[in-house]
């Protein structure tokens, strides 16, 4: 197991540590012992321009600078990924340039808003974050309305295999393509679509801990409109008794205005009703995240 020195950034609280990884574990040590170990698939890592380096460890993000950052590189690309969605962009960024309009914003950002756009118009005037409790007839689109289910045990006490189970159940009730094929057992990730990857985390017993969707906001207007789509699938599946305006509201408070959507500077934590959940825009992966765990 390679071992890496250097400083740990999280917010605005450095610490000096130890970074081992190697195909299983990345373990992390601080000056009083061990800080933690994961699976070396559930982090993520991303080069920064400053020479530092970005780490996703279970959908939490800290800055690694390293003593020896070209050691570092080479053995986390070797060990560790980078985030399958972000790697697909930055490949066709080397490819071809990002296309930009004079005074204007990246077309990947205006396609982004534009999908945004039109979710926030008529066709969803509450959109799924409100979910009107009435259930709106089918249509070729994404069913904008979901009723509440009954009320259950929190899926957090639950094995992973409930988790699925709830999961798509919502989605059809929400008229969402983005079921888990089979019965995925335990900690795993899987991609819902193209651009979208959902992460489930375990606790030790293993019951559900937490679960992370990574989407990538460079595609159509479909595509992106299941990444958002999927945020509130994740939040019915957390809190199925939750109102349409507190669904409304907890977005809003995470940062989120279906009727301005803008994902600069998307980076807030809100704690409710007993779940924690986390809304970022990854920078440096150029990605977006919405994470979900037990307060």
């Amino acid at each position: 197991m390679a071992m890496f020195r250097g400083v740990l950034r999280i917010g605005d609280d450095e610490l000096r540590v130890n970074v081992s990884l190697d195909d299983q574990r990345l373990v992390l040590e601080g000056p009083d012992g061990e800080i933690g170990s994961w699976p070396s698939k559930h982090c993520r890592v991303a080069k920064r321009e400053d020479g530092t380096f970005l780490l996703v460890i279970d959908g939490e993000e800290a800055v690694f600078r390293a003593d020896d950052p070209t050691g570092f590189s080479v053995e986390a690309a070797r060990h560790l990924r980078g985030s399958e969605l972000a790697e697909r962009v930055r490949v066709l960024k080397e490819a071809m340039p990002v296309d930009t309009e004079p005074g204007g914003a990246p077309t990947g950002w205006r396609r982004w808003m534009t999908a945004a756009a039109i979710i926030a118009g008529a066709v969803l005037a509450l959109a799924w974050v409100a979910i009107a409790h009435d259930p709106q007839p089918p249509t070729s689109s994404i069913t904008p309305s979901l009723p509440p289910p009954d009320v259950q045990k929190s899926v957090f006490d639950e094995p992973t295999s409930v988790f699925v189970e709830r999961w798509n159940e919502v989605s059809e009730e929400f008229g969402a393509p983005l079921r888990i094929a089979g019965l995925p057992a335990g900690e795993f990730e899987v991609g819902l679509t193209p651009r979208l990857l959902l992460q489930v985390i375990t606790e030790p017993d293993g019951t559900l801990a937490r679960y992370v969707l990574t989407g990538d906001p460079a595609g159509g207007p479909e595509e992106d409109r299941l990444i958002i789509a999927s945020w509130g699938v994740a939040i019915s599946v957390a809190l199925p008794d939750l109102e349409a305006e507190e669904r409304r509201e907890l977005l809003l408070d995470l940062g989120f205005d279906l009727d301005r959507p803008d994902l600069t500077g998307l980076d807030a934590e809100v704690p409710y009703s007993g779940v924690v959940f986390s809304l970022r825009y990854l920078e440096d992966f150029q990605t977006v995240m919405f994470a979900v765990s037990e307060g």
